[in-house]
């Protein structure tokens, strides 16, 4: 998940378009490029659903986000007036709300007997004539050559490349928490570029081939007996203080799973390093945040990393797990790569870097992964499980270097197999749900590099911060981990016959109310269910005391409870699921019981118990 300063960054990108960041190298020439992929899914999203086959909708609608994404950023440099401004982001709003009150029934068996679609299909019509009536005429002519050419040769509304693929949705945590920058890596396709399409609902592999859907080859390889995969809260180390007082919390941890068979009480930590960034998202530096509640514009909370740096991670971590073994907890291990602050703050997700190559003190892997080790190695016994993630949610850097992260993979598996204690040891890496590789050009994408990394895999985590239904259903997570799955294949990937499928973050956040004219102005659950990722740190404005989005909130982590039944439906099913256990992500009330919900933690307890 990003963190809450992006976040809260992110929030006036999403209300406001083009006042946000613009991130390095932002081309103006993709705005009309967005536009027309917007007006392009838009087209087929109706196209679905007046042929009587909504669900064909449900794809080009999760790829709308990355349309809406490029149109902010890139409107504040496109020349448009402060008029124009307003008005495109009127009509952005209008279509939002439209598409979420689209997407809500289409996980049902069928359509409630009251759904109309002809005044939704009219208000789709409305906002996209509001769009491009706030645009310069050079524009809406692009727009219009564009759509004679659609008209020209029309597409099935549900094949998958009937749009461009800058359409692609990687929000997500906006951080979980998200908007997101393009730049000179971003892929570029359009329509035009495609001479042999896939069959619909078949992602394409990087020679054109149609690749299956997931099918029932994925299996459940865990030791849950019952198929049941267990909730796990998560301990934060992303500051030089929670390094000091993740034992206290994993303590807390361990109170929460004590209803848990012994085999299924795990524990999640997110050790973090923190990188300065340059303009290009390239690091300039790595070192540590003094306080993730502290300015992330004053140079004074950033330490660039020294020699003693790794010693003192090693050390803190080892404190933590120690605790967690101590308390009869298994272990999973979550890095993160996180901004320090200053001048450029953007999501890990899009960082372009080489784990190995030294900066300063060190590497990412020499000054992270290599504590993390240490760590595992100095406190591990034979009855405690350990999975250790790579990395979370730095596909760039992942897809850009496959060859790089296999390395890491081998020298871990070396030396975890000298000790008998921690041979066990299981090794993996976490991504988003969507936007899996950030702006990795996927041309250049080694596919067979990426399949021998993921071959090399024990598990794959998923940071799953899909947009749900209102009121949520298991459908919702069992359709977006299947795109997940799909998304990794077309990418090279795939789960190995014996590997897991983890939920690494998972949660609801009840997005951002605000102070308006007439006092406290709440989102709406459509809103929320459609960005589960968007939330604030704190305790102010808390979004659960509206009783409309407190409802949303229980019907979420029933459904998520459900879903994680995996019955026969689930397919891969999840191995076990940690929660995002910050803020209004946390209803469990790890970090603070500010978003204790005493109804949802208990039944999170009776999942559990089984």
């Amino acid at each position: 998940m990003r963190p809450p300063f992006l976040a809260a960054a992110l929030s006036a990108v999403a209300f406001s378009i083009g006042c946000g960041p613009t991130g390095p190298e932002l081309d103006p020439a993709q705005f009309p490029k967005a536009l027309i992929t917007l007006e392009s899914l838009t087209e087929e999203i109706i196209a679905a659903f007046e042929a009587g086959n909504p669900q064909a909708a449900d794809r080009p609608m999760h790829q709308l986000g990355k349309s809406f994404s490029t149109i902010q950023q890139l409107a504040g440099v496109a020349g448009l007036s402060d008029q124009q401004l307003t008005k495109l982001d009127d009509a952005k709003d209008s279509l939002l709300e439209t598409f979420a009150v689209l997407h809500e029934p289409l996980h049902e068996d069928e359509l409630p007997e009251d759904f109309k679609f002809e005044p939704l299909k009219q208000q789709l019509l409305d906002g996209l004539a509001e769009l491009r009536a706030a645009l310069p005429p050079e524009i809406v002519a692009k727009m219009d050559e564009a759509a004679a050419e659609r008209a020209a040769s029309p597409t099935s509304p549900s094949s998958d490349d009937a749009h461009d693929h800058d359409a692609h949705d990687h929000e997500g945590h906006s951080d979980h928490d998200h908007a997101d920058h393009d730049d000179e890596e971003h892929a570029d396709h359009d329509h035009d570029d495609h001479t042999d399409e896939p069959a619909a609902d078949m992602p394409a592999d990087n020679t054109g081939a149609a690749l299956p859907p997931p099918s029932g080859r994925f299996r459940l390889a865990s030791l849950h007996k019952t198929g049941r995969a267990p909730i796990g809260p998560t301990v934060m180390m992303y500051d030089a203080t929670s390094l000091d007082t993740a034992p206290e919390h994993v303590s807390r941890a361990a109170d929460l799973m004590a209803s848990a068979p012994s085999a299924d009480r795990w524990v999640q930590l997110v050790p973090t390093l923190h990188a300065r960034l340059k303009p290009d998202l390239t690091i300039d530096a790595y070192g540590l945040q003094g306080s993730r509640g502290a300015s992330w514009t004053s140079p004074d909370n950033f330490t660039v990393a020294t020699d003693d740096l790794a010693d003192r991670f090693r050390d803190a971590f080892a404190k933590a797990i120690g605790q967690a073994v101590r308390r009869g907890l298994h272990v999973s291990l979550l890095p993160h790569l996180d901004p320090a602050g200053g001048r450029v703050n953007e999501w890990r997700n899009l960082y372009r870097f080489t784990p190995s190559k030294t900066i300063g003190a060190g590497s990412y892997e020499s000054l992270l992964i290599k504590p993390l080790a240490d760590a595992i190695e100095a406190e591990a016994t034979s009855d405690t499980r350990f999975d250790l993630a790579l990395s979370g949610e730095m596909g760039r850097s992942l897809f850009q270097h496959p060859q790089a992260y296999r390395a890491i993979v081998l020298r871990l598996r070396e030396r975890f197999a000298a000790n008998p204690r921690t041979k066990g040891v299981q090794i993996g890496v976490a991504l988003n749900w969507s936007g899996l590789a950030g702006e990795a050009e996927e041309a250049a994408i080694d596919h067979a590099a990426v399949a021998e990394l993921f071959a090399e895999l024990d598990f794959i985590g998923v940071s799953c911060y899909a947009p749900v239904s209102v009121p949520p259903t298991a459908e919702d997570f069992l359709a977006a981990t299947q795109n997940f799955v799909e998304e990794l294949r077309s990418l090279g990937g795939d789960l190995s016959p014996n590997a897991r499928l983890v939920y690494s973050e998972v949660g609801i956040g009840g997005g951002y109310p605000e102070f308006g004219i007439d006092g406290l102005r709440y989102p709406t659950p459509a809103q929320v269910a459609a960005k589960p990722y968007e939330g604030r740190g704190h305790g102010r404005n808390n979004p659960w005391d509206d009783p409309a989005l407190a409802k949303l909130r229980s019907g979420y982590y029933g459904a998520l409870c459900d879903y994680l039944s995996n019955d026969a439906n689930a397919s891969p099913p999840i191995d076990k699921a940690f929660l995002w256990s910050e803020g209004p992500w946390d209803p469990q009330g790890v970090a603070s019981r500010s978003f204790r919900d005493e109804a949802i933690a208990a039944s999170i307890d009776r999942h559990n118990a089984g």
